[in-house]
């Protein structure tokens, strides 16, 4: 389990680390138009090549990352529903913001915006959700990780991509490189309850 665990948190600091980053440079275009501002006239925030490429390794990262999280979680729980619909969730919510990326540098006027970044935010909240709750439910991660998560993923339902409310996603970003972190310094891995004998508590 040492293995997949230093990859697992590997991966986890590099998904941060670009999330963080694609979030710092999507601020960085013109700000965009809100509800009726749209309506005016006034144009949307596009996005930009190295948005676009900083999301999209951090979306691939991020699937890997959440894959190699339920499965340290399953090695100690079993399968279950709930990591099944962690990485399901999870995985298609990652598919609608890469996809609002990609049509944000393609046509940044494009109305059917919401349409993909507002159900890619909510089910991305839920995915990871999911995920925590599955981590801290085989003891993977420390309590104030948990909680890290829990908070820095909440505050994306506040994060809007046409403000610089996205740097409200930043967070979320620094909350998985701590994870990783956690992961990658463990030297011998995080000790497995299921496979100590039931006499060593004795």
């Amino acid at each position: 389990m040492a293995a997949l665990e230093k990859v697992t948190g590997a991966v986890c600091v590099v998904a941060g680390t670009a999330w963080a980053a694609a979030c710092v440079v999507h601020n960085l275009q013109p700000q965009g138009c809100i509800g009726d501002g749209c309506a005016a006239g006034a144009p949307m925030r596009g996005g930009s090549p190295a948005g676009l490429a900083l999301l999209a390794l951090a979306g691939i990262c991020l699937s890997a990352g959440i894959a190699g999280l339920v499965s340290l979680a399953r090695r100690r729980l079993g399968p279950t529903r709930v990591a099944l619909g962690a990485v399901l969730v999870s995985t298609t919510a990652l598919l609608l913001l890469v996809a609002a990326a990609v049509m944000g540098l393609v046509s940044p006027d494009w109305s059917g915006m919401p349409l993909l970044v507002g159900p890619g935010v909510v089910l991305l909240v839920g995915g990871v959700a999911l995920v925590a709750v599955n981590l801290w439910r085989a003891r993977v991660v420390p309590r104030p990780l948990f909680v890290a998560v829990l908070a820095t993923v909440a505050l994306l339902l506040r994060a809007n991509e046409q403000t610089s409310l996205i740097l409200l996603a930043v967070p979320f970003g620094l909350a998985l490189v701590a994870v990783g972190a956690h992961l990658v310094r463990q030297p011998g891995g995080v000790p497995d309850p299921v496979l100590v004998p039931a006499s060593s508590h004795s």
